[in-house]
């Protein structure tokens, strides 16, 4: 369990370890607010006028002057990085704390300080001040949390953050988080920066994106008895989740189409193809108890190959789950008349995040959850997630956290796909074999070839390796 304390202003209070990426060095000019204030002890603050720099009221407390460094790049307690010609050091003028900050058993309240500078910084590429934000920033919000490690040889770096709701923050620190005065974040690294007062700035907040029409080229609808999305993995088989096309012994499948496909006037796309299903595998073990779905896959058999295109190309299938903290993309359709393909960018969470919120509804051994960077929403199942243009899951549905989350985020539930490649291979060597045993060996049917091409090599070598099923 990780995440990171951040006071309202946005400056770091408290930092755990987390997560799978490192931080980032950057270039000279990347935060040019960053501020190293040294007074009783060292902390980072940032430049908010060109004479006033912000800090913790905790850091500067005690202490009736400091020196503030301002457009360093190395860390400027050394001395031997003092010498780099764009910084610059003033002295402070005045330490202003919080009239209300106090410590009550390592709580802080108010942590708020101002260092009033001797005389105005230079405003120069290096060393400008930064706007303060007058909103909290919005769930899923992007930020970069930048600073120090107090090594000699270290280099101003940042580190990925995005914020929690504030129950799962509760759930963290309990009574130590507190909610009027802080929000915290979850890490998307393992690294950190070691002073207190790093400054945290924020991006705009995410939403769906629409894309062009050659982007998601994998992209499917499957309209059975219900319509659901899924994701073309040769050219004669789609995956899609099995809750959806249990039931259906045909479906007919969309492959290439920009516009919603279930709506007759948007099936005119010259681009668009409508291909019939000839077979609808369901994995032998699915089941549905207590609305909860296990091995919740299926592949749709195309009774033709799918021409290849711009707009028509299968995705390979990742044999990894992703690692925590991993930007992905969720594609699919509103279910409106005038909706083009959209995609929103997802993060995974931690496992034990997802069980906090969904409980025993949550299937670790077959699914992940992701927070969503948006508060838009695709509505069709079986959406596909992507990781590097790999296959790494299928959205399954989208259940409710549990009863004491007053504000729950707008999570999803994806099939970790990762599990089933070896049953999805399987299968598709059966279909294989199928065709190769009722035609001769001068008259192979051309599909097979053509798939067995396109298939990676890393998944080939699975086939004749596995009899596993899930």
């Amino acid at each position: 369990m990780c995440g990171i304390i951040f006071r309202s202003i946005l400056f770091a209070a408290f930092v755990p370890n987390c997560f799978n990426q490192e931080t980032e060095e950057v270039t000279p000019d990347l935060f040019p607010y960053q501020a190293l204030v040294s007074g009783y002890y060292y902390c980072s603050g940032a430049l908010i006028t060109v004479q006033h720099v912000i800090t913790t009221a905790h850091c500067a407390n005690g202490t009736d002057e400091a020196d503030v460094y301002l457009g360093f790049y190395g860390y400027p307690y050394y001395e031997d990085n003092r010498n780099e010609e764009q910084g610059q050091i003033i002295q402070s003028k005045e330490i202003i704390i919080h009239d209300n900050y106090m410590q009550i058993s390592n709580k802080q309240f108010q942590d708020v300080a101002i260092v009033v500078l001797s005389k105005p910084a230079e405003i120069t590429l290096y060393v400008q001040p930064i706007d303060l934000s007058t909103e909290t920033p919005s769930l899923g919000a992007y930020a970069k949390l930048s600073g120090w490690n107090a090594r000699e040889d270290n280099n101003l770096q940042y580190y990925p953050v995005e914020l929690y709701d504030t129950d799962i923050c509760i759930y963290i620190y309990g009574s130590a988080f507190l909610q009027s005065q802080l929000l915290c974040f979850q890490k998307l690294t393992t690294a950190s920066l070691d002073l207190v007062g790093n400054p945290l700035s924020v991006n705009n907040k995410l939403e769906t994106e629409e894309v062009t029409p050659d982007l998601f080229p994998y992209q499917a609808l499957v309209g059975g008895y219900y319509y659901c999305s899924g994701a073309l993995i040769s050219v004669q088989h789609v995956i899609t989740v099995a809750h959806c096309a249990n039931g259906s012994e045909e479906a007919t499948v969309y492959l290439g189409f920009y516009a919603y496909p279930y709506y007759e006037k948007n099936r005119n796309e010259e681009q668009g193809q409508i291909i019939q299903s000839k077979e609808i595998i369901i994995h032998d073990n699915y089941m549905k108890i207590s609305n909860k779905y296990f091995q919740d896959v299926a592949i749709v058999v195309l009774s033709q190959p799918a021409e290849i295109t711009l707009y028509v190309q299968p995705i390979d299938l990742s044999t990894e789950k992703p690692a925590l903290g991993t930007y992905a993309k969720l594609s699919g359709w509103k279910t409106k008349e005038d909706n083009n393909l959209q995609y929103y960018p997802l993060r995974q969470y931690d496992t034990d995040i997802c069980f906090y919120l969904y409980g025993s509804a949550f299937l670790q051994s077959q699914e992940f959850c992701y927070q969503k960077l948006t508060n838009l929403s695709l509505d069709l199942v079986g959406n596909p997630l992507s990781v590097n243009n790999k296959l790494v899951g299928l959205l399954t549905y989208n259940i409710n956290c549990m009863s004491y989350i007053t504000t729950c985020i707008t999570d999803n539930i994806i099939i970790n796909l990762s599990q089933f490649v070896p049953w999805v291979h399987e299968q598709i060597e059966i279909e294989i074999n199928s065709h190769d045993s009722n035609s001769s060996k001068t008259n192979k049917p051309t599909h097979i070839k053509q798939f067995k091409n396109i298939m990676p090599d890393s998944n080939k070598r699975m086939i004749n390796n596995t009899n596993q099923r899930y």
